[in-house]
């Protein structure tokens, strides 16, 4: 237990980094959009949230779910996608 109370401080470090990353990757990913959609023919958060997960493991989910969260209310206006898995 004192074990995992140490790295909390590193993990909250981690996370809010990992979102800061997120947002500003989702905001990269949007400089050139195709089409009348918007859509971005390369998706960086994706990777960085893939190797997030593969290399701190499952307990950064909610992590995950704030920086989709986040970065959908301020890239692209309040949105119901990330509140429709709850």
């Amino acid at each position: 237990m004192t074990q995992a109370l140490a790295r909390a401080p590193h993990n909250v470090q981690l996370a809010l980094a990992y979102i800061a990353l997120y947002i500003a990757t989702d905001w990269i990913s949007l400089i050139g959009p195709a089409g009348p959609q918007g859509i971005s023919p390369w998706n960086p958060p994706a990777g960085l949230t893939l190797a997030l997960l593969i290399r701190q493991g499952l307990r950064f989910i909610p992590a995950v779910f704030v920086a989709v969260a986040a970065a959908d209310f301020t890239l692209h206006g309040l949105s119901e996608a990330p509140l429709a898995i709850l």
